[in-house]
């Protein structure tokens, strides 16, 4: 595995029922984390595999911070703004496009790297899939599962 974004879970696919943090990194391990209970872990265990997002969850509402939130509008409303660029922020359907094209299809990046480096802060934050990882074993799609587990978390993002 080579995600790890700050405070991203990780759950065992044989008992999916209770998540983990990735509390620490080691040369060929990682460690979990949950309550009083710590688990070490070969990065080449297929058994554990990091909870993410899949990017049809862009346009769907979140909890974020207590707060509803649809990441994408986020995501678009914070670069617009960031970037002063003029634009309606209910007016996102072009960045969507482009978006998923760029991280999904690997298709030509539209974006200059300062609005790049956004868009990736923020979607490592909300624990959002870029690289496919869930498509090819290696991440578990969050929706797979009864309860979100970041739903009550708390995550750092930029205003």
């Amino acid at each position: 595995m080579f995600y790890y974004p700050y405070q991203v879970r990780a759950i065992d696919i044989c008992n999916p029922e209770h998540s983990f943090f990735v509390s620490k990194l080691n040369g060929i391990t990682y460690e979990l984390k949950r309550e009083d209970e710590v688990q070490e872990v070969a990065y080449t265990d297929r058994n554990y595999r990091i909870l993410l997002y899949p990017l049809e969850c862009l346009t769907r509402e979140f909890v974020v911070n207590g707060e509803n939130m649809i990441p994408i509008k986020y995501v678009y409303g914070f670069v617009t703004k960031e970037l002063r660029i003029l634009d309606d922020c209910n007016n996102y359907s072009w960045f969507l496009k482009n978006l998923v094209d760029y991280l999904g299809n690997r298709a030509v990046c539209r974006f200059s790297k300062d609005m790049l480096n956004w868009i990736y802060y923020i979607l490592y934050s909300l624990h959002f899939d870029m690289y496919g990882l869930i498509e090819n074993e290696m991440a578990y799609d969050v929706l797979l599962l009864k309860e979100d587990p970041y739903g009550k978390d708390r995550i750092l993002l930029p205003r």
